[in-house]
């Protein structure tokens, strides 16, 4: 049987697209080898854009630095903690540590409450950039610090080294650097005062109960807050670049204390204080993310004690532990 004319070019048409579709295939093929071959097993952040966020929302295969599981130290920090109660140094002590790539983590004393006092600035950041998503403007907002001429860092013990001033107008942008760089309450309250809607959000997203405004005292617990570093370094809040920028403002923190003074000079470390006088009884808290090449890890810390000054060192001296249980078993 002979095919007709019109059967052969079908024929000859079908035999065209299938060999053209293995040429294809092949050089695709030898295009994504060739990219897979040149591509480093080990943890990268692509072009440097995300500095302070999840590497591995950049590279898909971290390798040997992200696989590697740390072993909880949690009893060596409760021996501290324990010489630390024993010599009066501190009355209450809450930690809350986790290795931020692998997700082991552990918790001391992490359901018992504090008042947050200044940590409440970084929701406060979040909201606005999360309003800056869908509304860029919004940084670009003047706010002019009118009214009483009152500064509110007046009551802290730790003094804001840069403040807003009364008189002067300030853009929603230069408030949040302010907040976070200085931790200045001058800028919190005209950023709280006029966005409280878009401050409100955050607490509702993440099931908080809402700061009440008028009473000004608020109770969270350790583990609680540390949810919002977590959400940050996941960019599972606030998308890639406004994460990054949070992060990057409180790695620019001017307090060198606390957790920062645990660690080496050069590693960088986005975290942020607060401290509170209550009823006679003072509380210094320190929570943050130090980012260990290829291991970063997130430490919160909630006291509560008689003296600040007490405090603030047992604060570094868990860092410090933390520190070093991390560089040991990373290095052997």
């Amino acid at each position: 049987m002979k095919f007709s004319e019109q059967k052969i070019g079908l024929v000859a048409w079908m035999l065209f697209v299938f060999l053209s579709g293995m040429l294809l295939g092949w050089v695709i093929k030898g295009t994504w080898d060739s990219d897979q071959k040149s591509q480093p097993a080990k943890m990268e952040i692509h072009e440097g854009q995300f500095e302070f966020i999840n590497p591995l929302l950049e590279c898909e295969d971290g390798g040997d630095a992200i696989r590697r599981e740390l072993v909880p130290f949690k009893e060596k920090v409760e021996k501290l903690l324990q010489r630390k109660i024993e010599a009066k140094t501190a009355d209450s002590v809450s930690v809350y540590f986790r290795d931020l790539n692998n997700g082991p983590w552990f918790g001391i004393k992490e359901r018992e409450f504090f008042i947050p006092a200044s940590l409440l600035k970084v929701p406060i950041l979040m909201a606005y950039l999360k309003e800056a998503e869908s509304n860029p403007k919004i940084l670009n907002k003047k706010i002019p610090y009118t009214g009483e001429n009152y500064s509110d860092n007046e009551r802290e013990n730790l003094m804001a080294g840069v403040e807003a001033e009364f008189g002067k107008t300030y853009t929603v942008d230069e408030l949040l650097s302010l907040m976070i760089v200085y931790s200045d309450n001058n800028s919190t309250l005209l950023l709280s005062n006029s966005g409280w809607s878009i401050t409100k959000k955050i607490y509702e997203t993440m099931g908080l109960p809402l700061p009440n405004l008028v009473k000004g005292e608020y109770s969270i617990t350790v583990k609680a807050y540390a949810s919002f570093f977590r959400i940050l370094y996941n960019a599972s809040y606030l998308n890639k670049g406004m994460s990054n920028k949070a992060l990057d403002l409180l790695a620019s923190s001017d307090f060198r204390r606390g957790i920062v003074a645990g660690v080496p000079a050069e590693l960088k470390i986005a975290h942020k204080f607060g401290e509170r006088e209550v009823e006679n009884q003072r509380q210094f808290h320190d929570c943050g993310i130090v980012y260990y090449p290829g291991h970063p890890y997130l430490l919160c810390v909630m006291t509560r004690g008689d003296d600040l000054n007490k405090l603030i060192p047992v604060v570094e001296d868990i860092s410090r532990l933390t520190y070093e249980e991390v560089d040991r078993q990373i290095r052997h």
